[in-house]
């Protein structure tokens, strides 16, 4: 992603949806000056589409999240909690190689995974 936001899942709750490991749900995002990243774009698998997306670090356990579609007065607004330490990462089927992927936000990494939506 190099100088800008990505995401993909690392972590899964049912062990059943283990496809999905390591799918990339956060794209593109851009560090703007007033400290959100925007410009980028999330995808919701539930329904297969991807949104506009806004991320804005609140203190340095939570992220908010929210998604629009080409402007903000119409957006969905949703509060991430940082994953907690050690927590095992999902591995793909027939990979032997374990996910590490993060959204990293000023010097802080933050998992993405199912335990994120409240």
């Amino acid at each position: 992603c190099g100088a800008r936001l990505c995401g993909h899942i690392a972590w899964l709750k049912d062990a059943a949806n283990s496809e999905a490991c390591g799918v990339q749900v956060i794209g593109d995002a851009k560090k703007m000056h007033n400290g959100t990243w925007d410009r980028g774009w999330i995808y919701d698998p539930d329904a297969g589409s991807k949104y506009d997306v806004e991320l804005k670090p609140i203190g340095s356990k939570k992220l908010r999240v929210m998604g629009y579609a080409g402007t903000k007065f119409l957006s969905e607004t949703m509060m991430w909690k940082r994953a907690p330490v050690g927590l095992t990462k999902c591995t793909k089927p027939g990979s032997e190689k374990k996910a590490d992927f993060r959204i990293k936000f000023f010097s802080h990494s933050l998992h993405i995974g199912n335990n994120f939506f409240g």
